[in-house]
């Protein structure tokens, strides 16, 4: 991406692209004929790829360009994974026949950010989710670290006020993460036979004026929501004789 520190307002090439696909290539063939064989020694990184062969696994690649994204995407798929994420996906509106005959669910990461090039419109991040999941791509948000981890409610509440619903948007984050994640059987929405997992909030868990997490469970374990602050708080206020 564009070093906007230093100026620059146009993507730069990387310079490594072909040494790097040279070495994803040679881990894939090796990945590839350990796991149809039986290595006398185990090799804790390839045994790791084994199920990338037979669809037990799931490979996310996190890549944003066009060009890298469909060529990773035919790369690996050429040495037989089944099963492929793309993660960070910026430019997946721009290829998104290339996804639906691929069936390639997206990780979009950041919605709060800036378009990439001169000619995007300013809201292009805010409306790609509903771009995506109106064309019939599966859709989900991540954050791009873990500061970030705290705004991705509010990630699917931006796509809520682009084009989306607010349901669609919830689902953004819920059961179509957990699709992705092959896990949908288990949790992702309420239903019945599902997990126990979720989170109950005073106002409106979308909205940063209204999100307000009174209670959570996983698998029907009431969990804190204390934070780190809170509980360091709590511990020393007595110390100097505070309420």
């Amino acid at each position: 991406p564009p070093r906007w520190w230093m100026g620059e307002t146009e993507m730069r090439p990387n310079e490594e692209y072909d040494n790097q696909i040279r070495t994803i290539s040679t881990l894939m063939a090796d990945a590839k004929a350990y796991a149809a064989g039986t290595p006398a020694k185990v090799n804790q990184k390839l045994e790791a790829m084994r199920g990338l062969y037979d669809g037990s696994k799931q490979l996310f690649i996190h890549t944003s360009t066009a060009r890298s994204m469909m060529e990773s995407v035919q790369k690996v798929k050429s040495f037989g994974v089944q099963k492929v994420v793309l993660a960070g996906a910026r430019d997946a509106h721009l290829i998104i026949d290339f996804l639906k005959e691929h069936d390639i669910p997206v990780v979009l990461a950041n919605v709060h950010r800036m378009a990439d090039r001169n000619q995007d419109a300013y809201n292009l991040p805010y409306e790609q989710p509903s771009v995506l999941h109106k064309a019939g791509v599966t859709v989900t948000l991540m954050y791009d670290n873990y500061s970030n981890s705290r705004n991705l409610p509010f990630f699917a509440g931006t796509a809520a006020g682009n084009g989306l619903s607010k349901e669609e948007a919830l689902q953004l984050i819920t059961l179509n993460a957990a699709k992705v994640l092959g896990i949908d059987a288990q949790c992702g929405s309420l239903e019945a036979g599902k997990d126990a997992t979720l989170v109950i909030s005073e106002g409106d868990i979308l909205d940063m004026s209204g999100n307000h997490i009174e209670h959570a469970f996983i698998q029907g374990r009431h969990v804190t929501t204390e934070g780190k602050q809170q509980y360091l708080y709590n511990k020393w206020k007595t110390k100097y004789g505070q309420d």
